[in-house]
């Protein structure tokens, strides 16, 4: 990596996790995030490669990511039913293997930056599936809707 942009990525603000925006009640009975329906979803988790660096330093191997230096996580069969899981995801707990280290993408789930339908822009989506915001219970004071 050149010595100037690794400098400059040192200097960057460091943004504290935040808060979980779905309560855990209802993370923990749903079975919609961190699952998959094909190996290549475009909705797994992006990493960057210091939120690679602190996943693997909790336990992730670095073979379950394509490029250290940032990547999607690759996906891996389910043991409990069909589909993919994202490597972190214990499914018999419901629980994360590395809840407090885990990347923004994770951590502002159900929201998700992602491309419009023509690829012109990033956009700010939400997941449709997730029973929270589909059960309409979202009492969120920054949330409009």
């Amino acid at each position: 990596m050149n010595a100037d942009v690794q400098t400059s990525r040192s200097q960057l603000v460091q943004i504290t996790p935040l808060p979980q925006l779905v309560p855990s009640r209802v993370c923990l009975s749903c079975d919609v995030c961190c699952r998959f329906p094909e190996p290549n979803s475009p909705l797994r988790p992006y990493f960057t490669g210091e939120e690679i660096r602190r996943a693997v330093a909790r336990g992730m191997a670095p073979a379950e990511f394509t490029d250290l230096d940032g990547c999607q996580v690759s996906v891996v069969p389910s043991p409990v039913s069909d589909g993919y899981l994202c490597p972190a995801f214990d499914p018999l707990t419901s629980h994360c293997r590395i809840y407090d280290v885990r990347p923004l993408d994770c951590q502002i789930y159900p929201l998700m930056v992602m491309w419009n339908a023509d690829r012109t822009q990033v956009v700010l989506g939400w997941d449709s599936k997730c029973p929270f915001l589909r059960e309409g219970k979202v009492a969120h004071p920054a949330w409009p809707y």
